[in-house]
């Protein structure tokens, strides 16, 4: 699984939570299970072999794209071709180049300038492959949460997206690379994984559905992700006409 640098990413604990789970909950393969902080979706991603189902809900546009990529997304040669095509593309000027990396008129460092040309060339690309119905919502998602991911890995940040640093780190000066968020083949999309972008605390308002297991790990503090990885959620909606605000042009 390629992950996001994350506050609060659970990857490195995985192991511990699956032991917790498995030593206080019986015959979980038959129980249903939901991830209402969903996040990088690391836990739902490794808990669904273990469970009858499991759903997500993140009330990021980012980690919807993420999540559903997860959960409901198998990998295929199909996928593996498109990412090829990705990689080979040329650069485009286009809103991530315009808004997150040095310009005439744009002082922001997120990215350097071939990073962000490379990463608008991919996102036209996945958008018009869509509208002119060459992939599908489900190799659409994919391939998006592929970029989300990957263009993390050369952002020029501290973690977050808060603020930019004020010269180009190690990594972010590396050349983006799209790679797959998971190479695996065999999630039963029939068991029909939900993926939700609500707000966590009306979410039993406006869905019905009754789960065995409910995992809620919330954010440490008040503030909400979105200002802390707002250039991701701009790279999913990729939408000229949101209001960019402030120095770091956050949404």
């Amino acid at each position: 699984m390629n992950t996001l640098n994350y506050i609060g990413c659970k990857h490195t604990l995985l192991n511990t939570l699956l032991s917790v789970f498995q030593e206080n909950i019986p015959d979980m393969a038959k129980l249903s299970f939901l991830d209402l902080f969903a996040g990088t979706g690391s836990v739902g991603f490794n808990v669904q072999r273990f469970t009858k189902s499991c759903d997500a809900n993140d009330l990021e546009l980012y980690s919807y794209i993420i999540n559903f990529a997860l959960l409901k997304c198998n990998y295929s040669e199909e996928l593996s071709e498109l990412i090829k095509k990705c990689n080979e593309l040329g650069m485009t000027e286009g809103l991530i180049y315009n808004n997150f990396s040095p310009t005439e008129t744009c002082e922001r460092m997120f990215f350097t300038n071939d990073n962000a040309k490379k990463a608008d060339s991919i996102r036209e690309f996945i958008d018009s492959e869509y509208k002119e119905n060459r992939i599908n919502i489900y190799q659409f998602n994919f391939l998006l949460a592929s970029l989300l991911v990957s263009i993390d890995k050369v952002a020029n940040t501290s973690a977050v997206y808060g603020a930019y640093l004020k010269a180009y780190k190690t990594s972010a000066l590396k050349p983006l690379t799209l790679k797959p968020i998971h190479i695996k083949t065999d999630i039963d999309i029939n068991f029909e994984n939900t993926v939700y972008n609500k707000l966590a605390e009306t979410f039993s308002e406006t869905n019905s559905k009754y789960y065995d297991i409910i995992y809620v790990d919330p954010p440490y503090n008040q503030r909400q992700y979105s200002g802390n990885y707002s250039p991701l959620n701009y790279i999913a909606e990729y939408n000229k006409d949101v209001v960019l605000k402030g120095k770091t042009r956050l949404i």
